[in-house]
């Protein structure tokens, strides 16, 4: 009975064909009989680790017992199934692997201990938990143990598989809520653990790395629920939310939204991500345990004897069923609308998952039992694990048959479509949907391609696809699945075949460049090479062509470049002039076909005019009277060089002139011809041009290059001269030269003058006529070495330097005595006469001062001593001694310098005075004209003083000393000619050594 909050209808049958059809689309690909996919997997509790219940493999619309695998164990725990093989575990431990074809056990294994676990398979490996706390790793193929890990506490929750950074993670729930993280991918080793916090009742669930948990906690005062979210590898918590009643369920995770039940019958929907809720509801029930299932926006709650259907959104009741007994087991939901569940009374029922009406039900042959264990679903099929030891496969007995498939057309080529038909016979209730499934190597994808009915019916008719053009040599293998409307499914036997290309490519557009080649040129040929898409594409193209150059035909070939679309180039070398060339393409494909285009050709021209390279003139600088070879590097590598023409014009004529090869050849040549002597006139300037003609009749002209018949005599630098001829120390000395040039004329003079140890000095000197030019050396100080040259250059930049040139500074000057003095000026006979003279030379400087007197008829001489200064100016001191009374003394100064330059003072006298009278002799004879003056006068005082007579005129005063001093009496005329003569020899003696 459906009882709800709306009654829906039952789907029509054409209503499930339309959904089924559109969920077969997204089936993958098979192997020849039953393929291993993961939509048709159901490999752990749950069907998936988010733990929804949920797969797109479809639930048959048929009830019928496919077959039976009694064990003999009663089965407590859902099984799963992976690749095939149906994985169960009895309630003794032990395994079975089950083929799902036929029902056959391919192996057992027996644990040795309860297990309350559903295996998990991953990668080809199982894992389960038993009650003693064991964690195994069995071998799907074989079911041998790979390692077994303990935890000494009860387990009975299925293992949760989390791949992270390529490690593959074990996690286990034991009983009184601890959690483990075992490493998978070795040997099961313990990664990390935590305590939850209370008793874990179902089995973990995930989704990327959050792993969902529920709890039963009880505390002192009350029993209450709790949910967690860890990290999968480091098991942190992320969030943990309590609720008021226990979590008996495993968490159920669909998009970003986790579900759950609690004891007291509430359904809780909460946020993925943060654990916030979003709404809950009461079925005011007493004991869910079963895992909620959602699909099709809904939650599906079995509790008691019924199945609650709630709005996903908002958690509003839909609708329910009530059966016959309670309900245990989750619910499974198929992908074609439908689902599934098993009550205690051993009853499967098959529901709309939609409107919840009943499709039909399945009651376990032996009667009812205690059910646990969920169904899972796979291809059209229902696997149960039942209580009384069987495992049953339920659903549609006779499938379609596929009576044959062809393709067309043959051979598969690359232009075309495959068209692929099969023809499908199902007497029972009809062909629903047939698909095509292809592989390629290209893709390396299966692709599932919808078949329509072309011919006949749903019962016996022709259905058709098209494998769309694929390119060639692509690999495909196809086969076609049939499926009825029961459910059940026919795959057909796998067929192949290659795509092929039989067309030749298309070769058009040809040209070459440039459109008239030259000796020199490249040519380049263009072709527009093409195939079709998907063809087997061009494997290459060469360019065939055949030249004369050598006088017979040579054949050459070159792989041509593809340069983009679709373009291809090739090139031809340079040929020489008037060579005959003609081509054509040849192209290939991958697939061996050839095509071969029509024949073109050209004649190799020369277009280009010989190129004079160079013009060179032998000497570089013609003078007057040279003959001048003209040389012109001339190259043309086409038709080679015909005739070479000099031509040249000067002041008073014009002349041209054949030109020979000098050197190299007619293609690339030096070649030669002569200017005559008497062309070439000072300052003249001849102008040539050279005009090239080739064997092509192409014609070059040089640019016109001309020459000035040059200057290349240095100017002459006739006389030198100084003036004063020998200077003095204070002599500027004035340098006159006389230079000429009688081609291009003087542009400049310079003197350079230097004196050893010191850097030369250049000056410029100024022109005072048309070749006379003056310039001025400053005084250098006595007996110094003054070297000079001069150095002239002419207009046309010719230069000469003449010989040096050296003086030496001399010193015609005396010198000059500038102050004489001597004291005492009248001497006793005792007494030194100190005569000084102050002289100065500022030319070579004083070498001596010598004093000569005159005494007592003898001339004497003394050489004076400097007593301060230089020899340049200074004073000199000396004396005269051993004077005789009353002589007459006269003295000179003769000074000399280094030079030999002499200069003699005036001539100075003095007279020697007299020694005067004692002291006492005078102060005796006073004494006594005293004594002889009072007697005088006593005898006159005494006697009649008579008539006195008049006084004597007193004597006339003495002369002044100095007048004595300075102006003595002439000597005596003998004496006088004595002295001249002495002065008279001394000056030749000083002449004649002044000469030395």
């Amino acid at each position: 009975m459906v009882k709800g909050m709306s009654n829906l209808s039952k789907l029509t049958l054409i209503t499930i064909a339309i959904f089924i059809v559109s969920l077969m689309l997204t089936f993958p690909s098979y192997s020849n009989e039953a393929a291993t996919l993961s939509s048709y997997d159901w490999p752990t509790f749950r069907g998936s680790f988010e733990r929804n219940g949920f797969t797109q493999s479809f639930i048959p619309v048929d009830n019928k017992l496919i077959w039976e695998c009694p064990v003999g164990y009663p089965f407590r725990v859902s099984p799963s199934l992976a690749d095939k093989k149906i994985y169960a575990v009895a309630e003794n431990g032990v395994v079975y692997c089950i083929n799902l074809r036929n029902g056959s056990i391919l192996w057992s294994k027996d644990l040795g201990e309860p297990c309350n676990s559903t295996p998990t398979y991953y990668l080809e490996r199982l894992y389960l938990t038993t009650a003693s706390g064991n964690v195994h790793c069995i071998n799907s193929t074989d079911g041998e143990i790979i390692w077994t890990t303990s935890l000494g506490k009860s387990l009975r929750s299925t293992p949760l598989i989390r791949e992270i950074d390529n490690s593959i993670l074990v996690i286990v729930v034991t009983k009184d809520g601890w959690i483990y993280v075992l490493n998978g991918s070795s040997n099961g080793e313990v990664i990390s653990y935590k305590y939850l916090g209370g008793e874990v009742n179902g089995s973990p669930s995930a989704r990327s790395r959050r792993v969902y948990i529920g709890l039963e906690v009880i505390d002192e005062s009350r029993c209450f629920g709790r949910v967690l979210c860890l990290d999968a590898l480091s098991l942190r918590v992320y969030w943990n939310v309590t609720v008021d009643d226990p979590v008996q369920s495993s968490i159920s995770v669909s998009n970003s939204r986790i579900f759950f039940s609690s004891l007291r019958g509430v359904i809780y929907c909460m946020d993925a991500l943060t654990g916030s809720q979003i709404w809950n509801t009461s079925l005011h029930v007493v004991g869910c345990y079963a895992t909620p299932a959602i699909g099709y926006s809904k939650v599906y709650v079995p509790s008691g004897n019924r199945l609650y259907c709630l709005n996903i959104t908002n958690g509003e009741m839909m609708w329910y069923i009530e059966v016959n007994g309670r309900v245990f087991s989750s619910v499974s939901l198929g992908g074609n609308g439908l689902g599934v569940f098993v009550s205690n009374e051993s009853v499967t029922y098959c529901f709309d998952a939609n409107s919840g009406d009943i499709k039909w039900i399945f009651p376990v042959p032996e009667g009812p039992g205690n059910f646990i264990s969920s169904p899972i679903i796979t291809n059209s099929t229902i696997i149960v694990a039942a209580p009384n030891g069987v495992v049953y496969r339920i659903g549609s007995k006779a499938p379609p048959f596929i009576l044959s498939v062809e393709s067309s057309p043959s051979p598969q080529v690359y232009n075309s479509s495959t068209r692929i038909d099969a023809i499908v016979v199902d007497h029972a209730r009809g062909v629903l949907n047939v698909t095509l499934h292809y592989w390629d190597n290209v893709t390396q994808q299966w692709h599932v391609l919808q078949m329509s009915l072309a011919q006949g019916d749903i019962h016996n008719g022709s259905w058709s696809a098209e494998i769309p053009k694929l390119k060639y040599g692509t690999y495909v293998k196809y086969y076609v699945n049939a499926c009825s409307v029961s459910g059940l499914f026919t795959v057909s036997d796998m067929n192949e075949f290659v795509v092929l290309d039989i067309y030749p490519p298309e070769i058009s557009n040809i040209s070459f460049s440039p459109a008239f080649p030259s000796y020199e040129s490249n040519v380049t040929v263009t072709a527009t090479v093409t195939e079709p898409e998907n063809s087997s594409g061009i494997a290459s193209v060469t360019l065939v062509y055949l030249e004369n150059s050598s006088g017979g035909i040579v054949v050459h070939k070159c792989d041509m470049v593809n340069i983009g679309n679709n373009k291809w180039a090739g090139n031809i070398c340079p040929y020489p002039w008037r060579t005959y060339v003609s081509f054509y393409i040849v192209a290939s494909d991958d697939a061996g076909n050839l095509a071969s285009s029509l024949t073109y050709n050209y004649t190799v021209i020369d277009p280009n005019p010989p190129i004079i390279a160079s013009i060179t003139i032998d000497p570089p600088e013609p003078k007057v009277g040279d003959v001048v070879k003209v040389y012109a590097t001339i190259i043309d590598n086409g038709s080679g060089v015909q005739t070479v023409t000099l031509s040249y014009d000067y002041i008073i004529g014009h002349d041209e002139v054949s030109m020979s090869l000098y050197m190299g050849d007619i293609y690339q040549g030096t070649w030669e011809a002569e200017i005559p002597s008497d062309v070439n006139n000072y300052q003249v300037q001849v102008k040539l041009i050279i005009t090239v003609v080739d064997n092509a009749g192409n014609e070059a002209i040089s640019t016109q290059k001309s020459y000035y018949v040059g200057d290349n005599i240095p100017p002459k630098v006739l006389r030198v001269q100084i003036e004063p001829p020998r200077p003095q120390y204070c002599d500027n000395v004035t340098v006159v030269a006389q230079v000429v040039d009688y081609e291009s004329g003087v542009s400049n003079v310079f003197l350079r003058y230097f004196i050893m140890g010191e850097n030369a000095v250049f000056v410029e000197m100024n022109r005072i006529s048309e070749n006379a030019f003056i310039a001025t050396i400053p005084a250098y100080p006595y007996a110094t070495h003054v070297y000079y040259q001069i150095i002239a250059n002419d207009v046309a930049g010719n230069n000469v330097t003449s010989p040096v040139y050296m003086y030496i500074v001399e010193d015609f000057t005396p010198p000059e005595i500038m102050s004489v003095s001597y004291e005492p000026p009248s001497p006793l006979p005792e007494e030194e006469v100190k005569v000084t003279v102050t002289v100065s030379d500022r030319g070579s400087g004083v070498k001596t001062v010598v004093l000569k007197y005159f005494e007592d008829g003898t001339w004497h001489e003394l050489v004076m001593q400097r007593t301060s200064g230089n020899q340049y100016q200074g004073t000199y001191v000396e004396k005269i001694g051993n004077l005789k009374a009353g002589s007459f003394v006269k003295f000179v100064i003769i000074v000399k310098d280094y030079a030999g330059n002499n200069v003699t003072s005036i001539t100075y006298t003095f007279t020697v005075r007299s020694k005067p009278l004692p002291l006492t002799l005078i102060l005796g004879v006073c004494l006594i004209a005293v004594i002889v003056i009072a007697v005088i006068v006593f005898i006159l005082s005494v006697r009649k003083p008579a008539a006195r007579p008049p006084p004597p005129p007193p004597p006339p005063p003495p002369p002044p000393i100095e007048e004595v001093v300075k102006k003595p009496p002439p000597p005596p005329p003998e004496e006088l000619e004595e002295m001249e003569e002495l002065e008279r020899m001394y000056f030749e003696e000083v002449e004649e050594e002044r000469k030395r």
